[in-house]
This record gives structure tokens, C-alpha cells and sequence, in this order.
């Protein structure tokens, strides 16, 4: 990696036979952005907006890009290279601390990647906020933190801006004084500091990240939790646990669940199995699980157990816990997404509830699907040191539980 005095940063790769009429695209998101978390489409828009002569000024808060095939500027994403091709990243913008490994072309820069008026201006609306935050550990690097349930992660920037207050983001910005790593966002979400994310309505422990440097880092151990890999000249594997409340009981009582799960073919927000694993955007999903505790049930219409589980993921799938369970005809308690007793305006053919029934489905509605991230346990990637952190099953599982005893009491 090169840098000069105006702030600019250049990347050279050279195309090897793997890439040989590989798309300009798929080799820059593999050989650049990947690791940075730009998804696959937004670099196709970078490369198409691509120039350093940019209308945005020299203190623009994004970075501006230019992207050259053998020393000729590009903009095509589909543009096919060859073996021996020299494709050059040049980054300008905001200076990044960065560090060079031997051997290798990867830097830490900022990579907030929409260059257009209307999305700076929607970054300066997320302020700071002073919320107050469950940190378990913090140090100059990094911080462990107990998500509370309800909070959003990050604000969305398109196809408009959501959810730009009130987030762990705005909530992190305040406490940090805006200290935090810059590879995580995209021209979709603005998520510093985000190496991993929990849904709203799941609550627990998180990690965050100050710096490029400790977020590549931890995102190489996310992304690797079955292969361990050498910090500090230490082996090591992340491991994380959630707890879950689902319906019915488990058979066996511990195992693991292996399936392919892709996005729903008529609701983007969903996910669901196929049994094809070529399917487009199909991956695979392994979890294991063990069952704590069952919970016998009398008068929940088509379930007489509730099983509280805990779960260790081996890959990182978008509502990888929810999906897995509701395939197995164990969904997970107020789940609306998954858990047809919970859809909005879902009609049952059964006959009258009972009191306490409606009671525990009111209740599970109101605090959405039952899900915890309990523990996790990683070495830290910049002092070689071991962190382990766990986070108590939260009131609302022993709660809801409550509610169903009572239905057997009578």
C-alpha cells in the first residue's frame, strides 16, 4: 500500500489464472472489499461512480475512489480481466491509521462507499446520543457490551433513512466521542465500530470494535469459528452461545442442525431451507444445540412443552437460530417471523383459548422472539489476552415460564 500527502491511498493487485476472466467486480470484492464488509453490490456502484475528481469537497467525510486496469481508469463493473492484468485501488479521503502486513495488499480505510450529496447528509443526521449502555469490558481497542432487547444496531441509509436514532450507533458515538472502526459501513448502513449484529428484538453480548485494525481482526475470527486461527502465538477459536425458548421438546435433547438456508423467495426480510444447496445465494447453516430445561404446557393449543435451549453457532447466517428451529417445527417463542402462532393476523382453527393462553401469547408478542446471546469467549486480537463473558438468561424468559405454570396449577 502506497500513501501520499493528500491522503491518498493506492492498492496494486496483480490477476492470477483464478481470476482469469473474472469479473472487475467479484475480483475487487474478493481481493478488497470483502474483508471490509462491502457487500458485493455496492462495490459494482463504486466502481461505477468511481473518480477522485469527485463534486464533493477535499473534506468530504466518505472516501472517493478510483479503480485502473493496467494503468487505464475503469468504471465498468463486468469489465473481464486477464491473467497477468494490474488492477490499482486508489482511495482518497479522510486519513485512516493503517498498518501494512508483510506479503499481503490489505490497508484499513475508511469505507463508507456511497459518494453522493444526499448520503453524506444523511450520515450528519445521526448525531451522538447519550443513551446509557451495559459495557462488560472496554480498553482502547475494543468493548463488550450486554445489547439490551428493543434497541436497534445501526441506522439504514437507503432506499431511505431509518432508524437514524435512538441505535446502538448513536448510543456508541456518544460514549466513544466517535472513536470507532470505519471498515463496517456501506451505502445501505452506517455501522462503525459494528462487527457483528443482533436483531432488535434479540438481547445480549456484542463486541465492538475502536479501530480497522482490532475489526478485521475480529471479523477473521467470527468469520473462522471452526478453524482456529494464531493470535499472539495462541490457537484460538471465538465460541458463542445463545439461549432460546422454543416449542415442543427436542429429539435428541442435544445435536446439531445443518441446513441451507437463502432469502425468502417473496419476503426480503425473511429467510428459509432449501434443500438445494445450489440455490442462488443458498449457504450453509450448522448449530448445536443442547436442551436445558423443559417446561410442561396444558393448555397452549398444539404444544404441551416448551424447551429452553442453549445453541453454539458454527456459521454466521442472517436469523440462522430462528430459521433452523422453525424448520424442525420448533420455532421460537414470539417469533413473528417464524412461529405461525405469532403472525400478524394469523387465525387458528382451535377451539377457545384459555386465559392463560392469551396472556402468554400477549405477553411473548409484546417482547418478540425469545432469543439471547449469552456467551461469548475469544482471545483479543491485538493484546493475545483470553476475554470470556456471559449474560444471565434474561426476566422475561422466567416470566413467560410463569405464566405457563400457572395454566398447570389450576
Amino acid at each position: 500500500m502506497m500513501q501520499n500527502s493528500a491522503h491518498q491511498e493506492q492498492h496494486k493487485f496483480e490477476v492470477s489464472t483464478d481470476y482469469h476472466k473474472e469479473r472487475l467486480d467479484v475480483f475487487l470484492f474478493n481481493k478488497f472489499f470483502k474483508e471490509r464488509q462491502v457487500s458485493k453490490n455496492a462495490v459494482s456502484k463504486l466502481i461505477q461512480n468511481s473518480s477522485l475528481n469527485s463534486t464533493t469537497g477535499s473534506d468530504s467525510i466518505l472516501p472517493r475512489y478510483k479503480f485502473l486496469c493496467n494503468e487505464e481508469a475503469v468504471n465498468k463493473p463486468a469489465l473481464k480481466l486477464r491473467n497477468g492484468d494490474y488492477v490499482l485501488v486508489m482511495v482518497e479521503g479522510n486519513p485512516v491509521a493503517s498498518e501494512q502486513s508483510s506479503g499481503n495488499n490489505k490497508s484499513l480505510t475508511n469505507e463508507r462507499n456511497n459518494h453522493t450529496n444526499d448520503t453524506e447528509s444523511n450520515l450528519l443526521d445521526i448525531q451522538p446520543e447519550n443513551i446509557p449502555l451495559n459495557i462488560l469490558y472496554e480498553d482502547e481497542y475494543l468493548i463488550v457490551l450486554d445489547k439490551s432487547k428493543f434497541m436497534t444496531v445501526h441506522p439504514s441509509l437507503k432506499p431511505k433513512p431509518r432508524n437514524t436514532t435512538g441505535t446502538l450507533v448513536n448510543a456508541l458515538l456518544f460514549h466513544c466521542q466517535g472513536k470507532l472502526s470505519s471498515c463496517g459501513s456501506c451505502d445501505e448502513h452506517y455501522r462503525p465500530g459494528i462487527v457483528h449484529r443482533l436483531d432488535r428484538d434479540t438481547s445480549g453480548i456484542m463486541v465492538i470494535a475502536k479501530d480497522d485494525d482490532t475489526h478485521l481482526a475480529l471479523k477473521k475470527l467470527f468469520e473462522n469459528k471452526n478453524s482456529p486461527l494464531e493470535v499472539n502465538g495462541n490457537d484460538s477459536n471465538i465460541t458463542r452461545y445463545y439461549q432460546a425458548l422454543v416449542e415442543n421438546e427436542l429429539k435428541p435433547v442435544e445435536g446439531k442442525i445443518e441446513v441451507y438456508i437463502k432469502r425468502h423467495h417473496s419476503i426480503p426480510s425473511k429467510r428459509e431451507v432449501t434443500k438445494n444447496p445450489l440455490d442462488t445465494g443458498a449457504k450453509l447453516a450448522i448449530t448445536e444445540y443442547k436442551e436445558l430445561e423443559t417446561i410442561p404446557v396444558k393448555n397452549l393449543n398444539g404444544c404441551n412443552i416448551l424447551s429452553l435451549v442453549q445453541c453454539k453457532l458454527l456459521t454466521g447466517r442472517t436469523h440462522q437460530i430462528r430459521v433452523s428451529f422453525a424448520h424442525l417445527n420448533r420455532p421460537l417463542v414470539g417469533d413473528v417471523l417464524y412461529n405461525p402462532r405469532f403472525k400478524s393476523g394469523h387465525k387458528t382453527k382451535k377451539k377457545k383459548q384459555s386465559k392463560y393462553e392469551e396472556e402468554f401469547e400477549k405477553f411473548a408478542l409484546e417482547k418478540g422472539q425469545f432469543l439471547h446471546a449469552s456467551y461469548l469467549k475469544f482471545v483479543h486480537p491485538r493484546t493475545g489476552k483470553l476475554l470470556e463473558f456471559s449474560s444471565k438468561t434474561p426476566s422475561y424468559f422466567r416470566e413467560a415460564i410463569k405464566l405457563l405454570n400457572h395454566s398447570i396449577e389450576e
